[in-house]
């Protein structure tokens, strides 16, 4: 990332903190917020710049931005000169119609957590340049608790199975909260 523009759209709590991690990774890092400016991205010398003005400079884009709030539409994205998005929002703050056109272009590539792309249309959820991580809601010890839990579960259930058959898969079940 050094040397990279990256622009992230969207300072809340999660934008801010990825802000001053990827400048502590050597990225040059400008940011975009609707609501104001973050005066602790300003005094780390993170310039705040119009919607426009990011898009056009960036290699790199990260969008951290409330559920089923579209920022970004087909004239915005067509300023971007990079390649890679990466999407944390819950949904995609991206007019789709402009993300499946910007993502048949050769190089370019959208890595969204899965909550984001279970919005998409398969139009644009099965190109190839779409990547996918699981999401994680919280990370907490007790969330981590849970999932350790799970897995233990299902460890011991496919152990003590007879005649060695192949387990059948099944995930743990996670409780809200």
């Amino acid at each position: 990332l050094r040397g990279r523009r990256v622009g992230v759209v969207g300072a809340g709590q999660l934008g801010t903190k990825v802000a001053l991690a990827l400048q502590g990774l050597g990225a040059n890092v400008a940011y975009y917020s609707r609501s104001k400016a973050r005066p602790v991205l300003d005094d780390a010398g993170i310039p705040r710049l119009s919607l426009t003005d990011l898009m056009a400079s960036c290699d790199i884009l990260t969008l951290h931005i409330p559920r089923d709030t579209v920022v970004v539409d087909r004239d915005t994205l067509g300023l971007f000169k990079g390649g890679l998005v990466i999407n944390t929002s819950l949904g995609l703050p991206v007019d789709c119609g402009a993300m499946h056109e910007w993502l048949t272009q050769e190089g370019h590539h959208l890595a969204a957590d899965h909550d984001g792309l279970g919005t998409l249309p398969a139009s644009v959820r099965d190109l190839p340049g779409v990547s996918y991580y699981p999401y994680y809601s919280g990370f907490t010890q007790e969330a981590v608790s849970r999932l350790v839990g799970g897995v233990v579960t299902n460890m011991a259930a496919h152990l003590q199975r007879e005649g060695g058959a192949e387990a059948e898969r099944q995930p743990p079940v996670f409780e809200n909260g």
